[in-house]
């Protein structure tokens, strides 16, 4: 047996010391199931669920909070070409959007102000700016750098590729030298110089490990004195 009360029935006053209760398995339907009303609980009131009250959403006036207070908290959509989208007014009358979950694609992305930065691919993650790292990086991978690379030098010039303002340690192998016309990168190597921080190159005394002309250099490095001229361009390469 089930109870309808209409509009024409005026209000229905409980007591808030008294249980509203409604049998196991039923159904509340404010409105017609076309038109639909509103529920209404006051400030610091909760909608509740759960045997134990596990979850609750609640508004206390000023600020709006789901409680879940055992298990997982999964927000899921069954359709799987529809989003799921946490968004903001923008101050205009529009919204902006802070996380969209794509359901065409499975691509989950990040918005600051609006704009796209931080998106997952299939074959990983695609960062758009700036990325600031205050720890360590691990590349197991190539580390492909598209205009240039500094370390520990933010003001590299416009023809730098590599700008390092530390020390440089090549334990192990070669450098390789190509100058984009007769050589191909990886073609011609050439041994680092030996001793500490030597700049000739032992199979060619007149030119430097950076292909630069000594102009009469014959010895120089860090346990040794230079013998022979020395101008500014032999020191260059350390500049």
């Amino acid at each position: 047996m089930s109870t309808k009360l209409s509009a024409f029935m005026g209000g229905l006053g409980i007591d808030a010391r008294d249980k509203l209760e409604v049998a196991a398995n039923a159904t509340v339907t404010v409105g017609d199931g076309t038109n639909f009303g509103n529920v209404h609980v006051g400030d610091n009131g909760k909608f509740i669920a759960g045997a134990a009250d596990d979850f609750q959403i609640l508004h206390n006036g000023s600020q709006t909070a789901l409680n879940n207070l055992t298990g997982d908290l999964i927000i899921r959509t069954y359709a799987d070409d529809k989003d799921i989208i946490l968004q903001s007014d923008d101050g205009s009358g529009g919204v902006e959007d802070y996380f969209r979950a794509d359901g065409s694609t499975s691509e989950s992305l990040l918005y600051y102000s609006g704009n796209e930065h931080f998106k997952t691919q299939q074959t990983g993650v695609k960062v758009t700016g700036n990325v600031d790292v205050t720890a360590n990086v691990g590349i197991a991978g190539n580390a492909h750098v598209g205009s240039y690379l500094t370390i520990a030098n933010t003001n590299p010039a416009a023809t730098d590729s590599l700008v390092v303002g530390g020390n440089v340690r090549i334990a192990a192998g070669s450098l390789i030298f190509a100058d984009g016309t007769s050589q191909s990168s990886g073609s011609t190597t050439s041994t680092f110089p030996t001793g500490d921080y030597g700049l000739l190159d032992a199979s060619n005394v007149s030119t430097d490990a950076f292909g630069q002309t000594t102009g009469g250099l014959t010895q120089f490095d860090m346990l040794t004195s230079p013998t022979g001229s020395v101008d500014g361009q032999d020191l260059g390469a350390l500049s």
